[in-house]
């Protein structure tokens, strides 16, 4: 607000506004690239935000340096704040207790936290920024256990257990890598595809998990938009195709989309399974998929897992989708699984058309 009020108060006369206006692009340019480009790379964490906050503080002192002894003063001692807030800030995510593993990249910062170590309890976690991704208990006769958002009474969890019901082996894609958890429910001959955008996290879960080591079935994981990389694709004629592919409130419209729907089930079986997990806490997210469902003749159904701490199964919203509602007829849909309350004033999303304003709770 600051930079903004001073930009508006420095606007020159009107034959000056071109190279005024060039100059605040070329800033926004240079600010973009550093923030994309050069930050991810020099910065472990997100550094630039304190850094730059400190700046900011600096520009004020300069702006009114000298106009009142009171600003004097006041900018002198925010600078002073800033400036123990940031140190402490940087020193605290650049020798973080329990964190095992920390990295960023363009897409964004990856950290691998270790809890409750030389306990029965012990187990990592991978945390992009603010939001848990995946966690493995270490303790051999726990480590193969579904956690965090893919227990077995989660909507993915349920869709798996549906999916792999007849003996043979079962064809499971995944749209979101994480640690690899879903991995855990892969039987001997199973073939799993995970498409993920962010190579870091691969190397992740290869390295500090061990559910893609540890699997029965074959993992193979390609490095891509899981949309981009489906439409280039020829029918894989999945069992399931679960979309996991969410960073908390991060809503990837690009895969809700009619459009979307539409290449999902290009991938599956007559009798196959679409699951999305849907994490959020301000939108109502099943309605859009239960309006391309009720588009395209589907069925769909709302599974809502509950809790539970000493298993580290985290509470999670799942929508299944599927061509055929005999699929869903099995006791535990019918115990978990309830209808979407549709709503008349939700629009079709479609590659032109989203509106998150509509979708709050």
């Amino acid at each position: 607000m600051f930079c903004h009020g001073e930009l508006a108060s420095r606007k020159p006369a009107p034959r000056y506004l071109t190279s005024f206006y060039l100059l605040i692009s070329i800033g926004g340019a240079w600010g973009s690239i550093f923030v994309v480009l050069v930050a991810p790379n020099i910065f472990r964490f997100y550094f630039e935000l304190p850094v730059g906050m400190l700046l900011c503080a600096c520009l004020l002192l300069a702006v009114n340096f000298r106009k009142w002894w009171v600003t004097d003063v006041v900018c002198g001692a925010l600078i002073i704040r800033l400036l123990i807030i940031s140190f402490v800030h940087m020193q605290f995510y650049s020798n973080p207790e329990g964190i095992r593993t920390l990295v960023r990249n363009f897409y964004g910062h990856q950290r691998v936290i270790e809890y409750d170590v030389g306990s029965d309890n012990e187990h990592r976690a991978l945390i992009h920024g603010t939001i848990t991704h995946g966690i493995q208990f270490m303790p051999p006769e726990k480590r193969s256990w579904p956690t965090a958002y893919f227990a077995p009474h989660s909507g993915i969890g349920i869709a798996i257990a549906i999916a792999q019901l007849p003996v043979e082996p079962r064809r499971i894609g995944i749209v979101g890598l994480g640690a690899g958890t879903m991995a855990a429910y892969a039987r001997q001959g199973d073939h799993y595809t995970d498409y993920e955008i962010n190579p870091q996290v691969e190397e992740i879960a290869r390295n500090e998990f061990s559910f893609l080591s540890d699997s029965q079935g074959k993992v193979e994981i390609k490095i891509g938009d899981g949309r981009l990389l489906l439409e280039r694709e020829k029918n894989h004629q999945f069992d399931l195709l679960a979309i996991d592919a969410f960073s908390g409130d991060s809503i990837p419209i690009h895969l809700l989309t009619l459009e979307a729907k539409n290449l999902y089930f290009s991938h599956l079986k007559p009798g196959g399974i679409l699951a999305v997990h849907v994490p959020n806490l301000y939108l109502d997210l099943p309605q859009v998929l239960d309006k391309a469902g009720e588009t395209l003749g589907k069925h769909t159904l709302v599974v809502l897992n509950h809790e539970d701490e000493t298993k580290k199964i985290y509470q999670a919203e799942g929508v299944l989708m599927a061509s055929n509602a005999a699929v869903f007829n099995t006791p535990e849909i019918k115990k978990a699984g309830t209808k979407v309350m549709s709503k008349p004033d939700i629009r079709l999303w479609t590659d032109d058309y989203s509106n998150l304003f509509r979708l709050f709770h």
